[in-house]
């Protein structure tokens, strides 16, 4: 019988030994999956300046652009108030479109990290499980 005792015992301790290395890999994989979506955050943020900046800039030069034609026929200073204002509009419609990005993305990552951390509670639960079990 203490034969046999012992070697459960040593099963146990062999699956025990198991679970903490996968437990480890699973925490790697979600320090890995957080800071892949902190990375992922950050890029879609100064892809989005650099749009941005550069629809700001080229309605910055319109606008110079017009104040210096201003002599010109009305014909050709009404196109470029309707330029400028299609490109103010476009600015304002790829604004609109990166806020309800953000917030999906931001909607996404808090839904992972939700996941992410529901998932550490279940192997802290079970690594607290095993450990009464080899206790007991």
């Amino acid at each position: 019988l203490q034969k046999e005792m012992q070697g459960l015992i040593s099963t146990h301790t062999e699956t025990v030994k198991e679970l903490r290395t996968v437990i480890t890999q699973r925490e790697t994989s979600i320090t890995e999956i957080r800071s892949a979506a902190v990375q992922a955050q950050q890029q879609d943020q100064g892809k989005w300046q650099q749009e941005k900046q550069a629809l700001e800039a080229q309605i910055a030069q319109l606008q110079k652009t017009l104040s210096d034609l201003q002599a010109k026929s009305a014909a050709e200073v009404q196109q470029l108030k309707d330029t400028i204002a299609n490109l103010q509009k476009t600015l304002a419609a790829l604004q609109q479109q990166k806020d309800k990005e953000s917030a999906d993305h931001a909607a996404k990552v808090k839904e992972l990290l939700a996941s992410i951390d529901k998932l550490q509670k279940d192997l802290q639960a079970a690594n607290a499980s095993h450990a009464e079990v080899v206790r007991d």
